[in-house]
């Protein structure tokens, strides 16, 4: 979908950031089938600093690492907040995140930010879908402490899959807030087109979710004739694809070495790389998080990603290797 982007990509940013050791010191439920995480640090040192939309990336096994939003007011230094959604048939992130027990110590990332606020706009609107809450709750403690104009709508499709009601509703920003649950007498119908109704050049719109949902918002706000630069959005799951592409061998070239290696119809190239010993960091493996962006010297991807933009994508440099293709031939890429 090609209509708007959250953040542009930087090309090549650095993939492997500072880590520290952190402990988790609370794990509670926070609806059904979705864990809150809280850690703090070894020795009860403030943490570094957060921005409003700004996850972290969590070491949980050799060759897993996965990011996650924080959802706690990026004011707080004591501790970084997660909310996580246990996926069984997932890639196995979400399971091993809920296998931890308090008091367990880990390895996490700095926080890094996709999916910002957009400094200077006069009223923020922000949408939720599902577990998609976690990075906009953050927004939302920022906005109200700043005395911002904004709006906050949360919907699920179940009341019992709301993540974090009880904090929502006796937080400080409980009259700035909408809940919408499907098909609930107690909660309003979640309406996109009339919250979208009139564009206004001085809002932003920051959308994130299940992808459905983000495309539906995203369908409705161009139709709707808002600027495409006032929708952000952030996945943390791409779509599926039938495209019989995928389902085709293709090649890469290692430059300068020069070593060719085959990715198999059903392996990406990031797990191809692996089967090689060469190791890519990864996270989402779903082409959300850009972790494992790839330098791109010669060929033509097939882009399966929902990370880089239209313009990362035209300008022909990098892929993400997680999801992405070859549109044909042979990609030449530099590690």
């Amino acid at each position: 979908m090609a209509y708007a982007t959250t953040l542009a990509a930087q090309p090549f940013p650095d993939i492997y950031p500072a880590k520290q050791t952190l402990r988790l010191t609370a794990k509670r439920t926070a609806a059904e089938g979705i864990v809150a995480f809280e850690f703090s640090s070894l020795d009860g040192a403030p943490l570094p600093p957060f921005g409003a939309g700004d996850h972290i990336m969590i070491d949980l096994g050799p060759q897993m690492s996965r990011a996650y939003s924080l959802c706690n007011d990026p004011a707080e230094t004591h501790r970084y907040v997660i909310a996580v959604l246990k996926e069984p048939d997932g890639k196995g992130g979400s399971v091993a995140m809920h296998a931890l027990d308090e008091g367990a110590e880990v390895a996490v990332s700095l926080p890094r930010n996709n999916f910002a606020l957009v400094l200077g706009a006069k009223r923020h609107i922000l949408l939720a879908g599902g577990i998609g809450i976690t990075p906009l709750l953050s927004m939302a403690h920022a906005l109200s402490r700043h005395k911002a104009d904004f709006v906050l709508h949360y919907g699920v499709r179940d009341l019992s899959r709301m993540a974090l009601r009880d904090l929502i509703q006796a937080g400080p920003f409980a009259d700035q807030c909408m809940l919408h649950v499907d098909g609930h007498a107690d909660y309003p119908a979640y309406d996109i087109p009339q919250i979208l109704a009139e564009p206004n050049p001085d809002t932003h719109v920051y959308v994130c979710g299940p992808t459905p949902f983000i495309d539906h918002v995203a369908t409705v706000a161009k139709a709707n004739g808002w600027d495409p630069d006032q929708i952000h959005w952030e996945y943390f799951v791409a779509p599926e694809t039938d495209d019989p592409a995928e389902k085709v061998s293709f090649e890469i070239e290692l430059v300068p070495g020069g070593e060719i290696v085959t990715v198999g119809p059903e392996e990406s190239v990031v797990e191809a790389l692996e089967r090689e010993g060469i190791f890519v960091l990864t996270s989402c493996a779903e082409g959300v998080c850009g972790t494992c962006l790839l330098e791109l010297v010669e060929g033509e991807p097939d882009h399966r990603d929902h990370y880089l933009s239209d313009a990362d994508k035209a300008r022909g440099d990098c892929f993400m290797g997680c999801v992405s293709r070859a549109a044909g031939g042979r990609l030449r890429i530099k590690l």
